[in-house]
């Protein structure tokens, strides 16, 4: 053993799913992948949620939101990810947004709460605070364009920084 370099062993699954989920709400998909490799077989087959949050992973890397919401909401996350998996939701959900303010002009009222996994009252309360309108007679919103840079997604690494800091007294906890 080399300076006490080498761990003795393998993080906790809580942790790895941490970091996971940490680099997801960043958009570091690449050292999400490259982590998820790192990951011993034993501790993947080990831990249902590890599995679970790594579904997230491919769904973001594959770019099929809708099914990364699906996984969020079918699974059942324990207490220490909670914090994580929520703050991972608002981002995926912000940037949702942006992706169909570049795409479209208008998109239906059922075509944003499958893109987004809210429910319709949530579709138009938050399509609306990004200054869309929403036309009842036909169930569409007319879209305006959202800034890549806008405010809600400046603190993102910032928001992940505490989280992390989060896991890491967690596990210290364990």
């Amino acid at each position: 053993k080399s300076a006490g370099f080498i761990r003795s062993h393998e993080p906790s699954p809580t942790l790895r799913c941490v970091h996971l989920l940490t680099y997801m709400i960043t958009n570091d998909l690449d050292n999400c992948r490259f982590l998820w490799k790192r990951i011993s077989n034993q501790t993947k087959s080990n831990s249902q949620e590890l599995c679970a949050v790594w579904e997230i992973g491919k769904c973001l890397w594959l770019r099929t939101y809708a099914f990364a919401h699906g996984v969020i909401n079918q699974y059942s996350w324990s207490d220490a990810l909670q914090p994580f998996i929520g703050k991972l939701q608002h981002e995926l959900r912000t940037r949702t947004f942006i992706l169909l303010s570049k795409a479209y002009s208008n998109i239906s009222l059922q075509s944003l709460c499958q893109h987004t996994s809210l429910s319709e009252t949530e579709a138009i309360k938050n399509a609306t605070q990004y200054g869309w309108t929403f036309l009842k007679q036909s169930n569409d919103f007319k879209v305006k364009l959202i800034p890549s840079g806008d405010t809600k997604t400046k603190h993102s690494e910032l928001d992940a920084k505490k989280l992390s800091e989060l896991a890491l007294f967690l596990e210290r906890a364990n």
